[in-house]
């Protein structure tokens, strides 16, 4: 993520008024920010918006329909501020129809996919150690642990 897209990201969060604040969802992040799709497709994988679209499956399905729109979106609003009209408010909220039954059904990533995508995107995971999803076969192995609950028990 290039430096000016994490300006971009700042600006509108730190925002003030009714368009401003806490991102609410990832289509009113779309709204207020103006980044390639490949960026906020990364953010998606990485977990960027777990706490308001925790079906990242889902969301990355849709990512491409809802830049599109929220695009659309954008350049209507600043038409509209250029010719001095009002605009429709400073949020983008698609209807809940808009998610298809396909998206509302799908499963989310495993935890396991998870884990490679915030790999690759990041370089690093923040939702697990890697070490988590050796462990049960390192134990099958006989391999010893040093985990911090069972250096205790010791």
């Amino acid at each position: 993520i290039s430096k000016d897209s994490i300006r971009r990201i700042l600006a509108a969060r730190e925002e003030t008024g009714s368009g401003g604040g806490p991102f609410r969802s990832a289509p009113d992040f779309l709204y207020r920010v103006d980044i390639p799709r490949d960026i906020v497709q990364n953010l998606v994988l990485a977990g960027a918006f777990d706490s308001v679209e925790p079906n990242r499956r889902a969301l990355a399905w849709r990512i491409a329909r809802l830049t599109g729109d929220a695009a659309v979106h954008r350049a209507a609003g600043a038409a509209a501020r250029e010719s001095g009209q009002a605009t429709l408010g400073g949020t983008f909220e698609p209807p809940q129809a808009y998610e298809t039954h396909v998206e509302s059904q799908m499963p989310d990533f495993t935890e396991v996919e998870k884990f490679r995508h915030e790999m690759s995107a990041l370089g690093f995971c923040v939702s697990h150690h890697a070490m988590e999803f050796f462990r049960p076969a390192l134990a099958r192995g006989g391999v010893l642990t040093c985990l911090p609950q069972e250096a205790a028990k010791r």
